[in-house]
């Protein structure tokens, strides 16, 4: 499982070091909550958490990681565009 945080583009009232840090602790708890469930399911997986472009690193991750299947999703906010 590979999760990439959102940064927004604009002035923030925290530097940009801590806001990045803030987001990776985030994407470290949203990640755990679903290894957690695929776990009790029976399903093997590794989790990552990356910075970059998605489509970049995603293509590094699967390279560096020998993966077999890459299955991605969004937040379940919009519909499914085929």
């Amino acid at each position: 499982m590979i999760h990439f945080p959102t940064v927004w583009a604009g002035p923030f009232d925290v530097p940009r070091e801590e806001l990045l840090e803030t987001l990776k602790i985030e994407a470290e708890k949203i990640l755990e909550e679903a290894v957690k469930k695929f776990e009790e399911a029976g399903v093997k997986v590794q989790k990552l958490v990356r910075e970059g472009s998605p489509a970049s690193e995603i293509i590094k991750a699967a390279s560096e990681e020998d993966v077999d299947l890459i299955v991605m999703s969004s937040h379940g906010t919009h519909s499914c565009y085929c």
